[in-house]
């Protein structure tokens, strides 16, 4: 973190007027809406939370992805939304969900090799050249060849 109390002070004013209008939100969200680099305000909003008193408490969780969360932030001496415990899967779940994703994969295959082998025998087909009947033959000659 950079030297000083409060560095970015701009920061600071800016992020405690955003906050006051009683919406929780995060660094990321913050950010644009003040107009500053979410570097500043993440480091800037985690100064005030460590504050004594507390300048901004984490009011609420917010999910970003199966694997993340990130506090929301509001204004005040409150205590912390205690963080939400991640989800727990048990080793049978794990496999069942393995298993599951394994087939769809080898159904996928089997679909793709099943096409390959048509476009194959289709390419083999158009390479073969046509019958021609012996009578025909005997009454117009050979086939020209064309060129492809």
């Amino acid at each position: 973190m950079s030297k000083g109390k409060w560095a970015k002070p701009k920061c600071f004013e800016a992020i405690k007027g955003a906050l006051q209008l009683g919406k929780p939100l995060t660094a990321k969200q913050l950010a644009p809406i003040i107009g500053m680099s979410y570097q500043a305000v993440k480091e800037t909003i985690k100064r005030m939370h460590g504050e004594e008193p507390k300048l901004a408490y984490i009011a609420e969780w917010d999910k970003t992805d199966p694997c993340h969360t990130v506090p929301r932030y509001l204004l005040g001496d409150l205590p912390d939304v205690a963080k939400p415990a991640p989800k727990q899967i048990t080793t049978s779940e794990r496999m069942k969900q393995y298993r599951q994703i394994k087939q769809e994969r080898e159904e996928e295959q089997a679909e793709m090799r099943l096409e390959l082998e048509i476009a194959r025998k289709a390419r083999e087909a158009i390479a073969r050249p046509a019958f021609r009947h012996p009578q025909d033959i005997a009454l117009f000659g050979e086939p020209e060849r064309r060129a492809a």
